[in-house]
């Protein structure tokens, strides 16, 4: 096993730069305000506007890749991965210890189609590599996306799966695309574009959808209730308050979609 030699930041820095950069030549005339993440959770001024163009909501959760080439790691033998499949990369799925990634990604890419929940990591792991890849713009294919609304079907819930089992849990994918969640072996699709350039999602409706995700965290998260009464009259500012609260304690960045 060889451990990614590049920061979470610098990947999380080239996936974006070329994804906003994507978003000008698709959209030239646009000039969407985006967020990144503080540990404040104060409220952003002028936001309105904001929230009233809004066409649709992404969430990322990044993550580095191990790269698994001589030997595969127990968990994927254990569960079936076949040798063929090597070379591949793997992430480790987080869902207990009080930060449940997973069930927060699968559950809130339910809550309506235009909000989109990705895992996101690199199919390469040296930092030669990163180099050669950021200076070529090609950070995005060359990155695992990995769309959480697949985790709502059947073969991924309980009794066909359960994340809160006390097993190690991985993501394990190759240079082909194909992908297996670990414990047990669970085909899972990945992709390289986000649904962020395909065609724009006219029924999203924005206060609604701000109001169910909002209400999500509220019914989910020990909060203090107090605080969230500080947000409840403005549409704007639980948008401000939902992004950041799931940056800061799950570390899930949403980026608005325009």
């Amino acid at each position: 096993m060889a451990k990614c030699q590049f920061s979470e930041t610098q990947f999380v820095m080239g996936y974006l730069g070329e994804y906003f950069s994507r978003l000008r030549k698709l959209r030239p005339h646009s000039t969407p305000k985006f967020m990144l993440p503080t540990t404040s959770l104060e409220p952003l001024t002028g936001s309105d506007l904001i929230i009233e163009r809004l066409s649709g909501l992404d969430f990322f959760q990044f993550k580095r890749s191990e790269f698994m080439n001589k030997r595969r790691g127990a968990r994927e033998m254990a569960s079936g991965l076949p040798k063929s499949f090597r070379p591949y990369y793997r992430f480790q799925i987080y869902n207990g210890g009080g930060i449940p990634q997973f069930d927060r990604l699968r559950d809130i890419s339910a809550l309506h189609p235009s909000l989109n929940t990705y895992y996101c990591a690199p199919i390469f792991h040296t930092n030669l590599e990163f180099q050669n890849i950021f200076w070529r713009q090609e950070i995005m294919n060359n990155s695992a996306l990995i769309n959480c609304n697949q985790f709502n079907l059947p073969q991924f819930k309980k009794p066909m799966f359960d994340i809160d089992d006390g097993d190690v849990h991985y993501m394990v994918f190759n240079k082909s695309v194909n992908g297996y969640l670990c414990s047990e072996r669970k085909e899972v699709k990945i992709s390289k574009e986000p649904i962020y350039f395909e065609a724009k999602n006219d029924s999203f409706n924005v206060i609604q959808i701000v109001n169910d995700l909002f209400n999500y965290i509220i019914e989910q998260e020990d909060s203090n209730n107090n605080l969230f009464r500080k947000f409840e009259e403005s549409t704007a500012l639980k948008f401000q308050y939902s992004s950041f609260y799931l940056m800061e304690h799950h570390n899930i960045m949403t980026i608005p979609k325009y």
